[in-house]
């Protein structure tokens, strides 16, 4: 059997104040031409099943837009007889019961199987079982219900999540949802885990077979280095050969210790950076790093965004240089005499035009002092 695993779409995920000749915002629209380039593939291919992991669509309550376009790319799978399988993820999971799931749409549809009742469920294709667990808001019902993952011996099992696996930083820093480790030996039992959730394609090292297909199209440009697509794999070894698709360009340029340089050097490394990149249509993210005060002026947002015109959009992020001050020096370093300590402190004070004059001028003072202390 042919497989192909894909997850992470995003559909109605939208950004920037951007709309094309139809109105519809630029950004939400490259996540729908990518979905769109999936199907296609998955209609060439024409794969015995189709398996999503997770974060169909962006919201919970997604727009009609949004709705409508869904609706109609799966019902191109449900017409052409291709089984497809989504597990509901944390981001089209309702937080409360007063809001029915929207992946019960595709509930009737022929040869469509969702999973989204926040509840473990197997569905059996013959020689094949897929089991899937989606996204559950409660943490001891999550747990209970991961007690229940069972592969079958006589049969070929592919789990499918939507978790974190591996890094437990998540947890803490975002309140992620992370699969226990002491449940990592049921996930072994699988032929393969189809996880969703993280956006990079990737596998997890600490399980038998388990990789994330990633999104579909880029979110952050925490994903800038990484390409997007699906995993097409056959019951034969289960190894995902991961697919290309086509997505927006983004890149990022990142400009150290600006303090240092002077106004013609930084364009230049910004004029460099536009020459090596095909800018045209991409997102750019162009991060100065210790500016001066007095060079905010020549590089604002309309400055920058005026020299890269050709771009699709430009994330400005900027910081400022700021000097150790004297007293932090004080606490940091040990002074051997009160020399020392006067020429640091006009060290730390800047544009001071004359500093060196006052320090020459200070020394034999200090000198004269030292010599009268070592004399008693």
């Amino acid at each position: 059997m042919k497989i192909i695993h894909f997850s992470d779409t995003h559909l109605g995920y939208s950004l920037y104040d951007k709309t094309n000749s139809d109105g519809k915002n630029i950004r939400e629209q490259d996540f729908y031409n990518a979905f769109e380039f999936v199907i296609d593939q998955i209609l060439e291919i024409k794969p015995d099943l189709v398996i999503h992991s997770g974060d169909f669509f962006h919201r919970p309550s997604p727009s009609n837009r949004a709705l409508s376009f869904a609706l109609e790319q799966v019902l191109k799978l449900s017409n052409n007889g291709i089984p497809f399988v989504i597990i509901a993820g944390n981001h089209s999971t309702p937080k409360t019961n007063l809001t029915t799931p929207i992946l019960k749409i595709f509930e009737n549809l022929p040869h469509v199987y969702p999973i989204y009742q926040q509840k473990y469920e197997v569905i059996d294709f013959g020689a094949l079982k897929i089991h899937g667990l989606p996204h559950i808001n409660d943490p001891l019902l999550f747990q209970s219900e991961i007690e229940k993952i069972n592969a079958d011996p006589n049969k070929k099992n592919i789990l499918m999540l939507h978790t974190s696996i591996g890094k437990a930083y998540m947890e803490d820093l975002y309140g992620d949802s992370m699969f226990p480790s002491s449940a990592f030996d049921q996930l072994n039992q699988f032929d393969y885990v189809a996880l969703g959730h993280w956006h990079n394609f990737q596998r997890i090292e600490i399980l038998k077979n388990a990789w994330y297909s990633g999104s579909i199209e880029r979110l952050s440009e925490s994903e800038i280095a990484h390409k997007k697509g699906f995993c097409l794999l056959d019951t034969n070894d289960f190894i995902p050969k991961f697919i290309e698709i086509p997505t927006r360009k983004w890149f990022i340029l990142e400009i150290k210790n600006c303090f240092e340089k002077e106004t013609d050097q930084i364009w230049d490394l910004l004029s460099e950076f536009k020459q090596k990149q095909p800018t045209q249509d991409a997102i750019l993210s162009i991060k100065l790093k210790d500016l001066n005060p007095f060079q905010s002026h020549d590089f604002s947002n309309l400055a920058i965004k005026k020299f890269f015109e050709e771009a699709f959009e430009i994330e400005v992020q900027r910081s400022f240089y700021q000097k150790e001050s004297f007293f932090a020096k004080m606490e940091s370093q040990d002074f051997n005499n009160i020399a020392t300590l006067f020429e640091n402190y006009i060290d730390s004070k800047e544009g001071l035009s004359n500093a060196e004059t006052l320090k020459e001028l200070a020394r034999p003072y200090f000198m004269q002092l030292n010599e009268n202390k070592e004399n008693g």
